[in-house]
């Protein structure tokens, strides 16, 4: 026989027992630095080039087209894009050091300063080496020259740097608006737990001591469809809706017999559209909980397709006295859950002798893109 005991041990399992989703399954914000090796190479190559071409054009002689006879291409090239790559490699490392943003970007213009002038003396004494001391007199000159490359690679480097952190801190504001999302629509689910299982131990309580064996058949009954509510998924196809809502309607019928009617005009192709979980559900045990259902009152509940993307469940209207413990929980929970997973509203409608409700129905297509975004936000 089914007693007070048993009840009180199905009330003991709780949703924050049952159903345990934690936020840190998020993907934590993946910082990818531009500063790398490889980078500093790759933009190397670009800016030796220009620079030497635009060097080239300054030696070049418009009314015979010839270049200046001190001007050796494949050197000047070489030693542009050396120093390029040095340079780049050298601020690179000093903006991923833990310093203070100022005192990086300092210490990068005085270093670069520095590195531009000691290779403009080095690639001097090289040329003098190859060119036998013909190229002495080009001295300030390439300091010059290389002072110039010195500032071109701040300047691409702050820029660069204001673009990634700009960049950063976009990745890190979609990373919270996500998390917020996903906070609240765990709030939200973990209120509807508590919601089912309260309304549904109610009616258990009132078949116990009164009809055990249908007490029974509703306990399994329960314990079966609350493994619906527990899951994880955001959306669900709505085939699978309107079968959890039929298990459902199976507990109610061992209550109320035939005092309770469900009509439905549906069409089976929208079958394959998604809603958010325990919406259909929701909608009927409302329907159910807020009005009286007897042999003198029956109740009678339709569930139809409206024709224009949406699912419209209706009920006539016989309202119970008001109810000090109900909370309001149901509709603007559902309302909130459409809006944070799809952007979408209910549309609730009273005209004092039926009460409706629309909830959107999402197509498949959208539906399986806001699983996917969720699904990488999640990892």
């Amino acid at each position: 026989m089914l007693n007070k005991e048993r009840l009180r041990s199905v009330v003991t399992m709780t949703p924050a027992i049952l159903k345990r989703k934690s936020l840190e399954t998020l993907k934590p914000l993946r910082m990818v630095t531009p500063f790398t090796v490889r980078n500093a190479l790759y933009m190397s190559i670009p800016t030796g080039i220009l620079l030497t071409v635009i060097m080239l054009l300054g030696k070049l002689n418009t009314q015979t087209w010839t270049v200046a006879p001190d001007f050796h291409f494949v050197l000047t090239l070489s030693l542009n894009c050396a120093l390029f790559f040095l340079l780049f490699l050298y601020v690179f490392s000093i903006l991923k050091s833990g310093m203070r943003v100022a005192w990086r970007f300092a210490l990068a213009t005085i270093g670069a300063l520095v590195i531009a002038a000691s290779f403009s003396l080095l690639s001097n004494w090289v040329k003098n080496q190859m060119y036998e001391g013909q190229l002495l007199e080009h001295l300030g000159d390439n300091v010059l020259k290389d002072s110039l490359i010195a500032v071109i690679t701040i300047l691409i480097t702050v820029l660069i740097y204001m673009l990634s952190r700009r960049h950063q801190m976009e990745m890190e504001n979609e990373r919270l608006q996500s998390e917020n999302l996903l906070v609240r629509y765990e709030t939200l689910e973990n209120q509807l737990d508590p919601h089912f299982l309260f309304n549904s131990l109610n009616t258990l309580s009132g078949l116990i001591g009164t009809d055990d064996e249908k007490a029974q058949a509703y306990l399994m009954q329960l314990a079966s469809t609350y493994r619906y509510t527990i899951q994880q998924n955001k959306l669900v196809p709505l085939a699978d809706e309107l079968a959890f809502a039929d298990a459902y309607l199976y507990m109610m019928n061992i209550r109320y017999g035939d005092s309770l009617t469900v009509v439905r005009h549906f069409d089976e192709v929208q079958s394959g559209y998604y809603v958010v979980p325990i919406s259909v559900q929701l909608l009927i045990e409302n329907a159910i909980k807020h009005n009286v259902v007897s042999n003198r009152h029956p109740l009678t509940i339709t569930v139809a397709s409206t024709g224009h993307g949406s699912l419209r469940v209706s009920n006539s209207m016989c309202p119970k006295e008001e109810d000090s413990t109900s909370e309001g929980i149901g509709l603007s929970n559902m309302d909130k859950r459409y809006e944070l997973i799809a952007g979408e509203h209910i549309s609730v409608s009273n005209d004092g002798t039926t009460f409706s409700v629309e909830i959107p129905l999402i197509p498949a297509q959208k539906a399986e893109a806001i699983l996917a975004k969720l699904g990488e936000e999640m990892g």
